[in-house]
């Protein structure tokens, strides 16, 4: 089964991650709005970005998490919890104007000539073509790693 990846969740999680994550990929959005995201937890949690970065405030999970309490607005966004859960498997990505297209409803990913309907296995293959050199390598664990002859 195929799923439109401008109507799911993904682009949209992965979205308001990234600018959790980068603030100053914000403008990259272009004319984003709240109506073009399908899930409302979403868009109250877009409106909120909008202001913050109207007023010249910091974004992060705090600044976000009191705009949306000032308000009234925090349980619509999903709460605390969900607002943290944004952050979870944020991939690296070289431009956000590809997934606000996608949340906006437009177009494919570019870099790979997909157009706006793809699967799931698609973005999976996106995501392991990610340059490795750009990827954070994780400590060696085991004889010669960091800890080694610790006791831990």
């Amino acid at each position: 089964m195929r799923r439109s990846v401008a109507h799911s969740d993904e682009p949209e999680r992965t979205l308001l991650g990234a600018v959790l994550v980068s603030p100053g990929v914000i403008s990259t959005a272009g004319d984003l709005q709240p109506e073009h995201f399908g899930d409302v937890r979403h868009a109250t949690t877009w409106a909120a970005v909008q202001r913050l970065a109207a007023a010249g405030s910091e974004l992060d999970l705090v600044t976000l998490k009191a705009e949306l309490e000032r308000g009234g607005e925090l349980a619509a966004a999903g709460g605390v919890l969900y607002l943290a859960q944004l952050l979870d498997g944020v991939p690296h990505f070289t431009t956000l104007a590809s997934w606000a297209d996608l949340v906006r409803g437009g177009g494919g990913v570019p870099a790979t000539g997909h157009g706006p309907v793809m699967d799931l296995a698609d973005l999976g293959r996106l995501a392991h073509e990610a340059p490795r050199d750009e990827l954070p390598r994780p400590p060696r664990v085991g004889p010669g790693g960091p800890l080694a002859g610790r006791r831990l």
